[in-house]
């Protein structure tokens, strides 16, 4: 089980995966959701969390698995993926 802490660390290495704060405004911006640096800022700093609505752009634009951002939402990892 992830705690809140851990979540924290995982959206914290996909800003610096996606280049920052600014870059990853972008870069989402740029894949259809609208969002600020400052709104990205108040997130991480003061939430803590990445926006449930984003986690599966910042999965794909950091490489940081949704199950790490979110595993509150998505649960702790793919179940019943065939090998």
């Amino acid at each position: 089980m992830f705690t809140r802490d851990e979540m924290k660390e995982a959206f914290e290495r996909a800003v610096v995966a996606a280049g920052g704060q600014s870059e990853l405004s972008r870069k989402l911006t740029a894949a259809g959701s609208s969002i600020s640096q400052q709104l990205l800022w108040h997130h991480l700093r003061v939430k803590g969390l990445c926006p449930a609505e984003l986690v599966l752009k910042v999965e794909e634009i950091s490489g940081v698995s949704r199950y790490e951002l979110r595993p509150d939402v998505f649960g702790s990892g793919a179940v019943g993926v065939a090998a």
